[in-house]
């Protein structure tokens, strides 16, 4: 984090954020047609780097705790990507931009499927409210931040997640 004080209740604050899930994505489908089923199970890695960059104000200078607000917008640059899995059909995707590495080959089941990068940039506005507190030469600082990014995480027919995003943080500030 990087913060520039502007005016005594004035500053702006930039962040690089990273963070990795490891998520299963499972989809059984039937086709009415050809009563055919077919069964999808993949292990996905996400990695995820977030760049929010924020004008925060503080309320109270004087007292030993210090709340502030803040808003501004987040840049979201999320690299999904399918680790291993079965699959009798197309691996699901999503996103701006697909590669295509070597396929993967299940010998349990001996059936491949071809590995899909998933690259994707996105823009929102975020909102932060939180507190500081001195602890002798640095900053104590608590901070709860809400990220709207637009467009859809996951649109299936039986689920639906958009990209809203909550983030507790609590941290010394130097």
């Amino acid at each position: 984090a990087v913060e520039i004080r502007l005016w005594r209740h004035i500053r702006v604050e930039a962040d690089g954020l990273y963070s990795r899930a490891v998520y299963d994505y499972t989809s059984v489908r039937f086709d009415k047609f050809t009563s055919n089923s077919y069964f999808d199970a993949l292990k996905h890695a996400v990695d995820r780097v977030d760049t929010p960059v924020l004008v925060k104000y503080e309320f109270a200078e004087r007292r030993r705790f210090h709340p502030f607000a803040g808003a501004g917008g987040s840049i979201r640059y999320s690299h999904d990507k399918v680790l291993q899995g079965i699959a009798d059909a197309a691996v699901p995707g999503g996103g701006t931009e697909y590669s295509t590495p070597p396929t993967i080959f299940n010998s349990s089941l001996g059936t491949p499927i071809q590995v899909v990068a998933v690259r994707a940039l996105r823009m929102g506005p975020a909102f932060s409210a939180g507190v500081e507190t001195p602890v002798g030469r640095h900053r104590a600082s608590a901070e709860i931040r809400y990220t709207r990014y637009p467009g859809d995480s996951i649109n299936a027919p039986a689920l639906h997640s958009n990209l809203n995003q909550v983030d507790l943080m609590a941290g010394i500030v130097f």
